[in-house]
């Protein structure tokens, strides 16, 4: 009990929502490079992964019949363990997510010691139904321990990283998690994300273009493909250094979420049309035609019908992709380099088209008949349904110049070597959206991207005293 009790006091100092990195930067628009806070926040990390060992290593080897006070003790952590899933450091959220579902299922275990007294003893193919039997059920403990089932086998798959039967085994697996990502409880779609991140570890050229078929499946509902997105996060933190032999699978998976749901691309292509229209209207004489014909097609467009959640849900995966992608880019450092016209391209075209998006928005004049007022039910909804599409709108365009503003300060000079012909096409385009956004969050992220870029660019051409090699007198900005 006072083990229990030291452990728990330890984990109630992580009692707060943990934010990623780049979630956190986005919100505070701050990017640290403070050694000693980077150091404070990995010793944390160390002990917090210290205490949750210890807790597991209780629930699997202590005994299985505990006293009352105890029993108390491991539900009390249930809240924080549930905040812990969130952790963005991929061996605390595993651990966290694993014994909470051991938590919730030790009544389940209690009622039914005979059988898993067996379960060393039991095939692959026993223990998969069994833990698919328990995860259909619809009470919580035995839900619970189809999750911890199913983490036992993942562990197994650890043990044959190369075995041609278990390669079969890792596809089955993969499927039952992606299955699970559906549910309601929080417990079961977390492990499942965490299940997934630890195959993609396992057995990383199996599992890995399974996660990465899945969350390009465009028949998979959009909220699915929202946690697919973080499990691959987790999976390429998981890579380590042999991220770089499946970046380009990490990478162009993003990108492929990153662009328009298929039900809008009529629509992102009349934009596209209409903005190339604007630009013709200066040169051409039949102003007028041109301008009832842009505004027919803008009427039929507009007036087609749109499901709300849907598109909040697409905007939602996009700016969740648009995150992850950049801390891949983070991870992949100089391995980003085969990849960085194509995510600039992307980044570059999703900022032109949301901000049509918005500038054609301003334009649609509100419906209202003059014989019959607006009454303020109808004003609200209207309101309303304005407030949702800005939000959907400036999510993405939050993502998308930040992911600019992160490759800028992330580089540093190396950007100069590696994007010499696009370093003109990025600047102007920071300056086109810090000069006509209205978004105070886009334009901060832009002018930051700005500043470093011109930081860069004044070191390379003005370099200080210190930044000359003392023995032959030149930059040492190349020399690394």
């Amino acid at each position: 009990v006072t083990v229990l009790q030291c452990i728990g006091t330890v984990l109630e100092t992580y009692n707060t929502p943990v934010t990623p990195s780049v979630n956190k930067m986005q919100q505070t628009g701050s990017v640290v490079h403070d050694d000693d806070s980077d150091g404070e926040e990995e010793k944390g990390d160390e002990i917090l992964t210290v205490c949750l060992g210890v807790v597991m290593t209780i629930l699997e080897m202590g005994s299985s019949h505990r006293s009352d006070s105890e029993e108390r003790q491991l539900r009390a952590m249930l809240p924080v363990l549930e905040i812990l899933s969130y952790h963005p450091r991929p061996e605390a959220a595993g651990l966290a997510s694993e014994a909470r579902a051991q938590i919730l299922s030790r009544s389940a275990v209690k009622a039914s010691d005979t059988s898993t007294a067996k379960t060393g003893t039991q095939s692959f193919e026993e223990l998969l139904g069994k833990a698919e039997q328990d995860l259909s059920s619809e009470l919580v403990p035995l839900r619970a321990r189809g999750i911890v089932t199913l983490t036992k086998l993942v562990r197994q798959s650890h043990l044959h990283p190369r075995d041609p039967e278990w390669t079969t085994r890792v596809h089955v697996l993969a499927r039952v998690f992606l299955a699970h990502l559906h549910d309601t409880e929080s417990y079961v779609f977390l492990a499942a994300v965490q299940g997934l991140a630890a195959l993609s570890d396992a057995n990383p050229d199996v599992a890995i273009p399974e996660l990465v078929k899945a969350l390009r499946d465009v028949n998979e509902s959009l909220e699915a493909r929202t946690k697919l997105s973080e499990a691959l996060l987790f999976a390429a933190k998981r890579c380590g250094e042999t991220l770089v032999k499946y970046g380009k699978l990490f990478v162009y998976a993003y990108l492929d979420c990153i662009r328009p749901l298929p039900s809008q691309r009529k629509r992102v292509k009349r934009i596209q049309e209409e903005a190339s229209m604007r630009m013709q209207l200066v040169q051409e004489v039949q102003i007028d035609e041109a301008k009832i014909e842009v505004e027919k097609n803008a009427e039929h467009f507009d007036n087609e019908p749109e499901n709300e959640q849907e598109l909040l849900a697409a905007a939602t995966l996009r700016a969740s992709c648009l995150s992850n992608l950049a801390e891949v880019c983070v991870l992949l450092q100089w391995g980003l380099q085969p990849y960085l016209l194509d995510v600039l391209t992307c980044i570059f075209g999703v900022l032109q088209l949301e901000l049509e998006l918005e500038h054609n928005a301003k334009r649609r004049p509100m419906s209202i008949d003059n014989d019959v007022a607006v009454d303020n039910d109808q004003s609200k909804l209207q309101r309303h349904r304005e407030e949702e599409w800005q939000q959907r709108v400036v999510a993405v365009r939050r993502g998308a110049v930040f992911v600019l503003r992160y490759l800028v300060e992330l580089l540093g000079w190396k950007i100069l070597e590696l994007m010499p012909d696009q370093l003109l096409p990025l600047y102007r385009t920071l300056k086109h959206v810090a000069r006509v956004d209205r978004d105070d969050v886009v334009v901060f992220h832009a002018n930051r991207a700005l500043t470093a870029l011109d930081d860069i660019m004044r070191a390379e051409l003005f370099p200080s005293v210190d930044q000359h090699d003392a023995a032959f007198r030149i930059s040492s900005l190349r020399i690394s």
